[in-house]
């Protein structure tokens, strides 16, 4: 296979409380290795190929498998390298004073997460788009949709049951702001703590964390794109309070919508007033 060594950067210089800061696509021989870094950024690695080394602070070297992701938060001593043959894989490292609070918001831990497909459409999107500073939001919709499949196990094989179909009624209906998993427990005929803790077996979160995420992302979505005022975005995304929306979209951008959707100038500021908030 022809040598893959693409990788591009970030030029944005904002205040955002994350964005996405640079990505890549690497195609790895047995006899090369990445260089050894402390990285004060989070940084995820989507196996596409091959097996790859990955070492971590408790002494071990973990492999990691195609369909899996290696996540290694900010702070960390990064090392890793092709195992015996070639490594094939994805990257996307996020920056910024709440990357930190992203992953852990998402339920995302370090180490290694079964994710399934990588889904390649976003990540080339974001490789065509990140050196145009004023994209930055539209990165990291992107972004945060990536993150969203790793959060949720994306095609994990290990879904199961009412696992699998939790999540199913969960894509369909998170919109809905009476969703919770106890509904959804009594809908499938299940204990609340024994469906939250199989799905979390199944895709490595837990059900209620899922469901706010595809909240968070639609909420992005909308902030991004649409110009509803944003008590409906908060509505139409699921959130049940124009305070628990701000509060939560808040939680991982360092931002409330109105900053963050006055910050991308696409479209004109909308505020709560004081009662709503």
């Amino acid at each position: 296979m022809e040598r893959i060594q693409d990788f591009f950067f970030s030029l944005y210089s904002g205040d955002l409380g994350f964005y996405v800061r640079s990505i890549g696509h690497f195609h790895l021989q047995p006899d090369e290795r990445e260089r050894v870094k402390r990285a004060n950024f989070g940084e995820i690695f989507w196996c596409l190929g091959g097996r790859g080394i990955f070492d971590w602070k408790d002494g071990r070297s973990h492999i990691l498998r195609p369909g899996q992701v290696w996540y290694y938060p900010p702070g960390s001593l990064q090392s890793h390298r092709p195992w015996h043959s070639k490594f094939h894989y994805r990257w996307l490292s996020i920056d910024g004073p709440f990357t930190a609070q992203l992953f852990s918001a998402m339920g995302i831990s370090p180490g290694i997460t079964w994710c399934g497909d990588c889904p390649e459409t976003l990540f080339t999107r974001i490789e065509l788009g990140i050196q145009e500073s004023k994209k930055q939001m539209d990165l990291l919709v992107d972004a945060f949709a990536i993150l969203a499949c790793i959060a949720g196990g994306g095609n994990s094989k290990r879904r199961i049951g009412s696992s699998q179909a939790a999540r199913e009624l969960s894509d369909e209906n998170f919109r809905d702001a009476t969703l919770t998993v106890s509904k959804l427990a009594c809908r499938l005929k299940r204990h609340r703590i024994s469906l939250n803790r199989s799905f979390r077996e199944a895709y490595g979160i837990n059900l209620s964390e899922y469901i706010m995420s595809l909240r968070r992302q639609e909420a992005l979505r909308l902030i991004r794109d649409s110009d509803l005022p944003l008590k409906e975005v908060a509505l139409c995304s699921g959130f049940s309070s124009a305070g628990y929306f701000i509060q939560s979209i808040r939680k991982i951008t360092g931002m409330t919508p109105g900053e963050l959707r006055e910050k991308t100038g696409q479209h004109p500021l909308e505020i709560f007033s004081k009662n709503e908030l």
